[in-house]
Order: C-alpha cells, then sequence, then structure tokens
C-alpha cells in the first residue's frame, strides 16, 4: 500500500504544466543566477569605465534588438541594433549568424573625431556574441561581448588601442 501511495504522489508530482497560459514565459532555471537589478555595461581597451543603466536598457521592437549605452569618457552614447528575425526568441547569436547588425560612437576631440564602430556592413566588422535569456514584451535580458574597432581622425590620438570592448549585461 505504501509503494502504491509513494508512486502516486510521485507521478502526480510529474505535472505537463497545462495549466500555464500559452504566451506564460517558461519558468525560471532554478540555477541560474538571479538576473542584475540594473543593467552592467564595462567597457575595455583604450579607456575602462562600468556604467549602471536602468533595469530594461534593452528595447525591443518588431524584431530589432536596440540599446542606447552611454560613456562618461566618450560623452555620448554607443547606438547598438541587432536584427534577430521575425521573432525574437531566447538563444545564442553571434556576428556571423546575424545578417544585419551595427554598433556606432562617435568621439569629439576638439574639432576632429574617434570613431567607435561596428557591423555587418561596417570596416573593420567588429564583433559580437549574445546570449538572451528571456524576450518579454518591449524588452530582453541577457548578456551581449562586443568588440568595437577605434578609427581616429587625421592626427588624432584616441588611445593606444585599435579595438574597443562593451561587455554588456541586461
Amino acid at each position: 500500500m505504501r509503494l502504491a501511495i509513494a508512486t502516486y504522489l510521485v507521478l502526480a508530482g510529474c505535472g505537463d504544466n497545462a495549466h500555464l497560459a500559452p504566451d506564460a514565459p517558461p519558468p525560471a532555471r532554478p540555477d541560474a543566477p538571479p538576473r542584475p537589478a540594473a543593467c552592467l555595461a564595462t567597457f575595455a581597451g583604450n579607456f575602462a569605465e562600468t556604467i549602471s543603466l536602468g533595469a530594461d536598457c534593452a528595447m525591443v521592437s518588431g524584431h530589432t534588438l536596440a540599446f542606447a549605452v552611454p560613456s562618461h569618457h566618450l560623452d555620448t552614447n554607443v547606438a547598438i541594433q541587432l536584427d534577430l528575425g521575425a521573432v525574437p526568441e531566447p538563444g545564442m547569436f553571434n556576428s556571423e549568424s546575424v545578417a544585419s547588425w551595427s554598433a556606432l560612437a562617435t568621439q569629439m576631440i576638439g574639432n576632429a573625431k574617434c570613431i567607435y564602430i561596428a557591423g555587418a556592413t561596417a570596416v573593420p566588422t567588429g564583433n559580437f556574441t549574445i546570449t538572451l535569456d528571456a524576450v518579454p514584451v518591449g524588452s530582453a535580458h541577457g548578456d551581449l561581448a562586443l568588440e568595437l574597432a577605434v578609427l581616429p581622425g587625421a592626427e588624432t590620438n584616441c588611445g593606444p588601442s585599435n579595438m574597443e570592448t562593451l561587455d554588456l549585461v541586461f
């Protein structure tokens, strides 16, 4: 009798989540670290800077995931756009699997500029990897690692490196 009751309890605990709405987000992974209370951007290369942004810094509109990452050092935002297809969903993407993407910031130094650029049509292209953990309506959560080329204007010193990295937890 005890074996029958134990078997029943084990089987009853193995539900099929039929009570969840079809558009409900997947249940949280118990082993996943909690998402940060805010987005965290870390720059490295020609300058080092860490910026805390609002918790919903990733904006999803249609099939485009966009960010406007501020930098005090550059005194501007790094504008990033990734076309993730018709229905953005959780998963891993990179600069080779996404056909249309771009990242751009322009730093003014006197009358000259330093251009921080990457993208499918940029030269050099740079690269990125992104892991999307969740894509709720209007925003997203995950990690982005982006490498931008640093292009100096004539007689402009943008720093010792021709690459800048941006790591973003959102």
